[in-house]
């Protein structure tokens, strides 16, 4: 009779990347390991959290399919003789496979009739197997960066401290890197029971949820969503979840509790895209929007911990976010005293290609071959003008306080410092655009300028 097998690898807290990974690779091995042991299951899901990846399969049989193979040997007139008896060469095919000679048979095929053996294999019981593939499935892993702990020579993301593996009601008896599985889970490290007992696979999501962790991700981005949009509507504000920060933050919580934090209203004098960095990147914080669309001194978290604790998980992400804006405060205010064209002396000391020079140096190519891409298209004096002026100012801000800070702002903080310099919209536009597109499907420049700069950049 078919079982439903659940398989959890309980771990130390795991680094974003490393969820996603473990999640796909868990996934994507199971189902190679299955497919090769002839192992038949109605569906597979994994599900994870930071402390754990977990594979659960519904109705894997409980014995491997039989297997038949068809090995084709020698041509009937080497494996037998003119008074049909079998020849040394039947007798040593026959042999190599396993079968009696008797039981050879010939069949025609397009290069004429050949002997061939039929070998059966009869399943083994998935009970037998699983110990072997449980074990293989967790040497399977490939992570980008892996460790080890202890004594032991087994790699794997952090370090493994529990593992679950139930097939129906009985536990799948092995032991791995001195672990020994069993039905036991854990919860919470500080909130509800530290240990949670299983009796069947089919009771594991309901058992952690009643702990108060999610450990599917679906339902957890669900949770996620829901409580942002909840302590938002309640202060009359609208989040505005980045997708990529809401996915690594789902993936960095199993029992999500979303939270309002404010912040001074004066570091609104700060460029939007700044404010947002350093709540998204820096932080995973998700930046808000009044009703009106303008930003809000505002802000939500997600967060793991005591829900009754929450004044005080506040209190400390808003004093971490404080450090980081009167950082950004100050970078803004410094990197001002000094236009963009004033920066270009700097670019003198920054070596782009050991060969090639210096970024001073890349951007006196780029102004130049900017205009004459614009001359060669016959565009207008203007574009022409414009994308010149842009290619020489387009690496400047690479060298000013705040995009050594927040990398991710380069090409902004260029626009915005050219703007405030007093230069052309247009060349500031393309300062920006000329990174673009920096991936498939992402947005093409706006402007001319910002298009032939583009160009330029990519030649």
């Amino acid at each position: 009779m078919a079982e439903d097998l659940l398989f959890e690898i309980g771990t130390e807290e795991l680094p974003w990347g490393a969820v996603q990974d473990g999640r796909e690779q868990l996934k994507e091995n199971a189902a190679a390991i299955f497919a090769r042991e002839r192992l038949e299951y109605d569906s597979m899901e994994v599900y994870s959290t930071p402390r754990r990846l977990t594979l659960y399969v519904t109705g894997l049989s409980e014995r491997q399919k039989d297997d038949i193979r068809i090995i084709k040997g020698p041509s009937r007139a080497v494996a037998f003789d003119d008074e049909g008896r079998p020849t040394q060469a039947a007798e040593g095919f026959a042999r190599s496979r396993g079968v009696k000679v008797e039981d050879l048979e010939v069949r025609k095929t397009e290069k004429g009739e050949f002997v061939f053996a039929v070998v059966r294999e009869e399943g083994r019981p998935t009970r037998e197997l699983l110990p072997r593939l449980l074990e293989e499935l967790l040497r399977s892993f490939n992570f980008r960066k892996s460790m080890r702990w202890g004594s032991r020579e087994f790699r794997f993301a952090r370090p493994v401290r529990w593992l679950v593996a139930l097939y129906g009601d009985r536990v799948v008896d092995f032991e791995f890197e001195g672990i020994r599985a069993g039905n036991v889970t854990r919860g919470r490290r500080f909130i509800g029971p530290s240990t949670i007992t299983l009796r069947h696979p089919g009771e594991y999501l309901e058992a952690l949820r009643q702990a108060g962790i999610l450990a599917d991700q679906e339902e957890r981005k669900k949770a996620v969503r829901e409580g942002m949009e909840r302590v938002a509507t309640r202060a009359g504000l609208v989040p505005v979840p980045d997708p990529e920060t809401f996915e690594e933050v789902v993936d960095l919580v199993e029992a999500p509790t979303a939270v309002l934090g404010e912040f001074d209203r004066r570091y609104l004098q700060l460029p939007n895209e700044v404010l947002f960095t350093a709540m998204q990147e820096h932080q995973r914080y998700f930046p808000t929007l009044t009703r009106e669309g303008e930003v809000a001194p505002a802000f939500i978290f997600v967060h793991n911990g005591d829900p009754a604790r929450n004044d005080v998980i506040r209190t400390g992400n808003e004093r971490v976010l404080r450090a980081r804006l009167e950082d950004a405060t100050f970078f803004f205010q410094e990197d001002k005293k000094r236009n963009l064209e004033e920066r270009l002396e700097d670019l003198r000391h920054v070596v782009w290609q050991a060969r090639l020079g210096t970024l001073y140096d890349k951007s006196l190519r780029l102004s130049e071959l900017a205009a004459h891409i614009a001359e060669g298209t016959h565009l207008d004096e203007g574009v022409r003008e414009k994308a010149a002026r842009a290619g020489l100012l387009c690496k400047a801000d690479l060298v000013t306080s705040m995009v050594v800070e927040f990398p991710s702002l380069q090409g902004i903080m260029g626009r915005i410092y050219a703007l405030e310099g007093g230069e052309d919209g247009e060349v500031a536009q393309a300062i920006e655009e000329h990174y673009l597109p920096r991936w498939s499907g992402d947005r093409l420049p706006g402007t001319l300028a910002g298009a032939v700069l583009s160009l330029a950049e990519k030649a």
